[in-house]
């Protein structure tokens, strides 16, 4: 049977109380743990295609640029585009732990979608 953690169990984990999830770059003083999840920040940089051709053989060939978040400040995407993105922090789950990745709902009212596996794979 699967359990949803609560703020107190996650926060438990991060602080070292008990153990079973790391986040790299964890700062309490963030508010990024939620009642039932943590919210993982923009990473430094994205990706976005500015340009997409076939090659004459037919292979499709993409070009891109990447964007220093950090400078910019902040990511354009054209309508119907899309951006590869990094957070900025980084999640390692214990064999007893499976996340899920989903995208907050102020994003989803702003037309956004998210597309990721379902679920983090553990790394310890």
């Amino acid at each position: 049977m699967a359990t949803i953690l609560t703020d107190k169990q996650i926060r438990d984990m991060l602080e070292g109380k008990k153990s079973g999830i790391r986040i790299e770059k964890y700062d309490p003083k963030s508010k990024c743990v939620q009642p039932a999840s943590y919210d993982f920040r923009l990473g430094k940089k994205a990706i976005i295609p500015n340009h997409t051709f076939f090659e004459k053989d037919g292979t499709k060939q993409i070009e891109s640029r990447e964007v220093n978040v950090e400078e910019e400040g902040e990511i354009k995407i054209q309508s119907g585009g899309y951006a590869l993105v990094t957070t900025y922090e980084c999640v390692e789950l214990s064999s007893q732990y499976a996340g899920r990745i989903g995208l907050t709902s102020s994003f989803t009212r702003k037309g956004l979608i998210l597309l990721a596996g379902p679920q983090i794979d553990l790394r310890f």
